[in-house]
């Protein structure tokens, strides 16, 4: 038995409300399956959240309790909103008294108090009544294990303030879990208890980034707070380190050649890969416009390990001083960039346009390119403006 089974076997029976042992008499019937694995897989549901045990040690299903899993998102003003597990769109308004404990990020269980005034909030739902109020009942999990803040000296130790506003609670840091931390540094810590009604959170200095101000802290302090990813496994170094730095002749067999095209890439000037190129052509009294798209799929093969840490970083983040790549270097700035003067594969799409600017027809293959040229915004600008060096570059 499954606890995806169990939950079903929950969900057709009339009764709410079981006993530990009416659940494994019912189970047992119908799947000739022991107490204690019952038990194991009520205990897993519990922790989910998706069955609750009443003070009366009776089980049953959260969603026929009245009961709601959510996510809590904070505020700085100490109330917070809880987001649906089913529901996204229809949040629960939290008043700071009935937050209970719970912090940003957390997965908890609600009870919904419906129709009651919100003591701020006016806002109307699709339905015209006001949003729902609710009180967290039960913590399920605490998402947030770290912060990034700013450090206070006190007596007895310090406190970190946190970055992120929607963590309401100042951290209490004892003095020696300090690390040496100074005042008015950037510190990353490790949460070791969080809030109650009467207790602050208490945590671990981990990191110390630097003073507030310096160059480079703001940067490190985003990629700590969101937890990216800076250096790539060795697994995934290794598989790229593997990859040929110019496409062979049997990667470019059966590819459409556009290597005798006049094609530029047009990017800002601080890019750094370039990932489509163009080219335009008037056929007649009609154009086509060749886009081409770096191939990136050809190198990085589903399930291979680029892949599965592309997956993990799910997109390259980019920052006024620096970039943390979703793929590695090599391929990211090289052999997956449509680099002038090299030959690059692409997927690419053959538009043919009217002498009106519409779409008559077009294709897809896959291709090869060798870019003439690297355009930049600003040079087109300057050419639209009839700039006469930047139109004889």
């Amino acid at each position: 038995m499954t606890k995806r089974e169990l939950l079903e076997v929950l969900a057709g029976l009339k009764e709410t409300y079981l006993t530990e042992s009416q659940v494994i008499k019912l189970c047992g019937k119908s799947v000739n399956y022991n107490g204690a694995t019952i038990k194991k897989l009520l205990g897993e549901l519990v922790d989910s959240g998706e069955v609750i045990i009443t003070e009366r040690h009776k089980y049953a299903l959260t969603v026929r309790s009245g009961l709601v899993r959510g996510k809590f998102i904070g505020n700085h003003k100490g109330f917070g909103f809880v987001e649906r597990v089913e529901d996204r769109d229809n949040d629960i308004f939290i008043p700071e008294r009935k937050v209970n404990g719970a912090v940003h990020g957390d997965e908890v269980l609600v009870k919904i108090v419906t129709n009651k005034k919100a003591f701020f909030d006016r806002r109307k739902t699709s339905s015209g009544e006001r949003n729902n109020e609710g009180e967290v009942v039960r913590i399920l999990k605490r998402t947030i294990t770290q912060i990034v803040g700013v450090y206070r000296i006190i007596p007895g130790g310090g406190v970190v303030i946190p970055d992120d506003k929607r963590f309401t609670d100042q951290v209490f840091i004892p003095m020696d879990k300090t690390l040496g931390a100074l005042a008015n540094q950037k510190v990353v810590v490790k949460i070791l208890s969080y809030p109650s009604r009467n207790t602050m959170a208490i945590g671990e200095v981990v990191e110390v980034l630097g003073f507030v101000g310096d160059l480079g802290v703001d940067t490190l302090s985003i990629v700590r707070s969101y937890g990216l990813r800076e250096e790539f496994p060795e697994p995934v170094i290794k598989e790229a380190e593997e990859v040929a730095i110019e496409p062979t002749e049997n990667e470019m067999f059966n590819r459409k050649d556009y290597r005798k095209d006049l094609t530029i890439t047009i990017d800002g000037e601080d890019a750094r890969d370039f990932d489509d190129a163009i080219t335009l052509k008037k056929d007649g009294e009609k154009y086509v416009l060749y886009v081409h798209i770096a191939d990136v799929s050809h190198y990085v093969k589903q399930g291979s390990e680029i892949d599965k840490e592309a997956f993990n970083r799910a997109t390259s983040v980019y920052f006024p001083d620096m970039v943390l790549p979703m793929l590695p270097e090599k391929l990211s700035n090289n052999i997956c960039s449509l680099n002038p003067g090299v030959d690059r594969l692409t997927l690419s799409v053959e538009i043919r346009f009217d002498a009106y600017g519409n779409i008559v027809d077009y294709e897809i293959n896959n291709g090869i390119i060798n870019s003439n040229y690297r355009m930049t915004y600003t040079k087109v600008a300057k050419i639209l403006d009839g700039d006469k060096a930047t139109i004889k570059e």
